[in-house]
């Protein structure tokens, strides 16, 4: 989860991102559990890491040989898969 920080920019997105986590995670592990919650992070962050890597891999392979230096870093991704399963659960 580390992201270097660049600019002022930077710091604000990670004041956003740092509020938005806590005001989604917290209800998340309340109705996970502890132990489950931590295994969805797990989980997921596998998950959508590797579907990162294999979208890198073909944009690579389309003829972008930048896509291999792309990161994929922060909390943006676990925070958007648990706003959608919440608007999901709750449309």
């Amino acid at each position: 989860f580390y992201r270097p920080l660049q600019h002022v920019v930077s710091f604000l997105m990670l004041l956003v991102e740092v509020y938005v986590s806590l005001a989604y995670f917290p209800e998340r592990e309340r109705e996970l559990g502890s132990l489950r919650f931590l295994v969805w992070v797990l989980v997921a962050s596998g998950a959508m890491n590797a579907l990162f890597l294999f979208t890198m891999l073909v944009l690579n392979l389309a003829g972008g040989a930048e896509y291999w230096t792309m990161c994929n870093q922060g909390l943006w991704p676990l925070l958007m898969l648990c706003i959608t399963l919440r608007s999901l659960e709750a449309p």
